[in-house]
């Protein structure tokens, strides 16, 4: 019996590729029927959502886990970064293109230090942002070149832990020592173990000099710092 991969005929067939699938958000309504019509018109690409606000957005990465989010810069409710931060948690395999119209160095160093791959400007030509997504999702970062030189210093030291890195932007948002241990679901005494040790990396006496370290480190997103 023939292999299901070979034809009875001798020729070789080509197994199908299995599309990469993308959750789109954005708030215009005009830009995204204009990505509707793309992605319809091939069969590289999935659109499995679009998401208006950064809440639906972390929602609909939650629950469909996509290949990639191509992020808007700018959603009502929420900066880039804090959408970045929360997808990066409901869904780790997702990988995040931000795309603006009006490159912001300053907010897209936040969403590269909080996992994006991609920095993209709106006015790329169709053709060449299917392209760029395919890099993408490959594991290439892909950033702009009109942006590259203001993004150049965007790396991470690794000074803190992930869990580390955690605490600063609670205490920033405000919560107390016992909220930030229900939060992360640990005890007071080891949020405040993780606090010493935060201070002693980043040089601090205090809560108000480990958040202003943290802030000049880059370690906030935006909606905080």
């Amino acid at each position: 019996m023939p292999s299901p991969r070979t034809p009875s005929d001798g020729t070789t067939r080509t197994m199908p590729t299995v599309p990469v699938r993308v959750v789109v958000a954005d708030d215009h309504p005009v830009v995204l029927s204009g990505v509707r019509q793309l992605f319809a018109a091939t069969a590289r690409f999935a659109l499995v959502g679009v998401a208006a606000t950064g809440a639906e957005t972390v929602t609909m990465c939650g629950s469909t886990t996509p290949d990639i989010l191509l992020l808007d810069l700018r959603l009502p409710d929420m900066s880039a970064a804090a959408v970045c931060r929360r997808v990066h948690a409901e869904s780790p395999s997702t990988v995040i293109a931000v795309w603006t119209a009006q490159p912001d160095a300053m907010a897209l160093r936040g969403c590269l230090r909080w996992g994006a791959s991609a920095c993209l400007v709106k006015d790329v030509a169709e053709r060449d942002l299917l392209g760029l997504l395919l890099r993408v999702s490959s594991g290439r970062i892909v950033i702009d070149p009109r942006m590259a030189g203001e993004l150049v210093v965007v790396p991470d030291d690794g000074l803190l832990s992930l869990r580390e890195r955690e605490e600063p932007v609670l205490m920033a948002r405000g919560l107390t020592t016992p909220k930030i241990a229900e939060h992360l679901g640990v005890s007071a005494n080891t949020v405040k173990a993780h606090r010493r040790s935060i201070l002693a990396k980043l040089g601090a006496r205090n809560r108000v000099e480990a958040l202003l370290a943290a802030e000049r480190r880059g370690l906030l997103p935006d909606d905080v710092a």
